[in-house]
């Protein structure tokens, strides 16, 4: 009867060790059956077998044979712990053969990989390597190694230790063998990097005594690497933004828990206010972040300290309205209660008749009086005068707290003073809502800054510019510049041209225009290329940039990607122009 003993001969030092063919690491095996040349022709698993694992070369086939009557004296299977063997240099089996009387007789061996068979005479005192050698069955050894799976880190910074994080090397044998090589067995050269080089190779070494193998890789070494808003901000000071940036390439950044998209749109193009400041990186949304209303309903009229120090008592009070130099109407309303100093009035409606006002509160949102009807008044002596207002021409007007009618119904549209502008400047839970002029208003008392909501590490490394903006006609029209943290694009910007003849571009201290063209990623652009998706669907967006000739249309990017306008009270989608100094 035969006893199947598969083994395997280990690395070139002292010793051999006997492996299972075909099990998994620590499984119990055992062949199921073999063909004439003793070749197993099936595996079966076993259990309640010590697992056993021998390396002494010096073993004699009696030692063997002895073994295998004291695990298992029925089937004379020995069994082997196949994690233990690491460098096999021979694979084949070893068939032990009993005479009638059950003494040993002869053993057999057959190599796995060629097929090749040798027989001898059974000796006792004849060792397992003496065995090997006189078979004279092919031995395999090493013939090199091979990254097959490159690691995951390949970019690193000046004193970075290399990362063998998802790198596998191969070790392949002259006989068809291959094995995974440990990781923690390579020698690595250079293990930490020093210097920056686009392509560093990394030598990594592997022994089985007496061959040194090596095999080699490539990675990028660079004095630093923009994987923080920190480090990116480095970059820009150093004005090395051309080396590690594109422009269109996206980053990404968080908005409250949303992940999102931001573009880089030029390198320089804006104008940094802090003193020595030179370099910046402007970066645009690729997607809306939310809506907000540009501006809201305004009051028509103002509680000014200078004209009511104690608050507008109650009273029949009269507006004019002015839609000529000739033509002015009147009309009066009565209050049963005092508005404070910094409230004022709401008008729904025109001016006219028929129209109701609402009084509120120095938060400009809670009401006092609602429904305060507008009824006809004779003249300018029909109840106090108030002053009188007109749609959108101030020289039509009279009184310093007396607003626009388009404003007072629609809402402004000057970047300047607009509520947005407040919004996206805040980094408070709720907008510490300072009035930018006597009639702002916002449009309630839970909006949660825009600044608030975003990464707190990308905020820390925005920096002030300065940017001119076209000032609508009933503010005196012309320009003002802005400095501003967070802003949205201009008309200039997005390749929309200049606003009434206003280059809204980024301007110098002394009032220079640094820039008279596109950001760079819109030079060229046409509608395709201007349109953002709040959600699933294409949106609208607010501009900064105002519609001069009315004092309550703004501009805006149409969902079609033209320019358009809207009027300040309406929700737009944002899409924020961020630049970091």
């Amino acid at each position: 009867m035969d006893g199947i003993i598969p083994f395997a001969l280990l690395q070139h030092l002292p010793g051999i060790g006997l492996g299972v063919t075909h099990a998994a690491t620590g499984q119990m095996i055992r062949a199921s059956g073999v063909d004439a040349d003793g070749k197993p022709t099936g595996w079966e698993p076993i259990d309640g077998v010590e697992i056993v694992t021998l390396r002494d070369g010096t073993m004699t086939l009696a030692d063997l044979a002895a073994l295998l009557a004291n695990i298992n004296a029925t089937g004379r299977h020995v069994f082997f712990d196949t994690a233990a063997l690491a460098y096999p240099l021979y694979l084949c089996t070893i068939a032990i053969n009993y005479d009638d009387e059950g003494q040993l007789a002869s053993y057999r061996l057959n190599d796995l990989v060629t097929g090749r068979v040798a027989a001898s005479v059974w000796s006792d005192n004849k060792t397992l390597a003496e065995v090997l050698a006189e078979a004279h069955l092919p031995a395999a050894y090493p013939t090199h190694i091979a990254v097959t799976t490159p690691p995951t880190k390949t970019l690193y910074e000046i004193g970075n230790d290399f990362d063998t994080t998802g790198m596998v090397v191969t070790l392949y044998w002259s006989n068809g063998y291959t094995e995974t090589v440990d990781n923690a067995d390579l020698v690595i050269t250079p293990s930490t990097f020093s210097v920056a080089a686009e392509q560093q190779s990394v030598l990594l070494t592997y022994t089985v005594t007496p061959y040194v193998l090596t095999a080699t890789l490539v990675v990028e070494v660079r004095d630093i690497i923009p994987d923080t808003w920190a480090k990116v901000q480095q970059i820009v000071r150093a004005g090395r933004m051309s080396e590690y940036f594109s422009v269109a390439e996206e980053k990404t950044t968080t908005l409250g828990t949303a992940t999102k998209v931001i573009n880089v749109a030029g390198f320089d193009e804006m104008a940094p206010v802090e003193a020595g400041r030179t370099h910046s990186l402007t970066l645009i949304a690729d997607d809306a972040w939310g809506t907000m209303v540009f501006d809201p309903p305004q009051f028509l009229y103002a509680i000014r300290a200078e004209d009511w120090p104690d608050g507008m008592p109650a009273g029949t009070y009269n507006i004019g309205y002015a839609t000529s130099a000739s033509a002015r109407t009147y009309v009066k309303f009565t209050t049963t209660k005092t508005v404070p100093v910094g409230g004022g009035f709401t008008l729904s409606g025109d001016l006219v008749a028929g129209s109701t006002l609402t009084s509120r509160t120095e938060d400009t949102v809670t009401t006092i009086e609602s429904g305060l009807a507008l009824s006809a008044a004779a003249d300018a002596t029909d109840g106090t005068p108030l002053g009188v207002a007109a749609a959108n021409n101030r020289n039509l007007m009279s009184g310093a707290a007396v607003n626009f009618v388009d404003r007072a119904r629609y809402g402004g549209n000057r970047w300047s003073t607009a509520y947005f502008r407040q919004w996206a400047h805040s980094n408070d839970a709720v907008v510490d809502f300072k009035p930018a002029t006597i009639w702002s208003r916002r449009p309630n008392l839970t909006d949660e800054g825009l600044l608030h909501r975003m990464d707190p590490e990308l905020v820390a490394v925005l920096g002030r510019t300065r940017t001119r903006y076209a000032i609508p006609n009933c503010d005196g029209g012309g320009y003002e510049d802005i400095e501003d943290t967070v802003t949205i694009p201009t008309m200039l910007d997005l390749n929309f041209g200049n606003n009434s003849g206003v280059v809204e571009g980024p301007v110098s201290a002394g009032g220079t225009v640094l820039r008279s063209t596109p950001l760079s990623l819109y030079v060229g652009a046409t509608n395709e290329d201007r349109i953002w998706y709040n959600g699933a669907s294409a949106s609208s967006v607010w501009l900064s940039s105002s519609y001069p000739a009315l004092a309550h249309y703004e501009r805006i990017g149409a969902a079609a990607g033209s320019l358009s306008d809207n009027i300040g009270q309406y929700a737009g989608a944002v899409v924020p122009r961020l630049t970091i100094i």
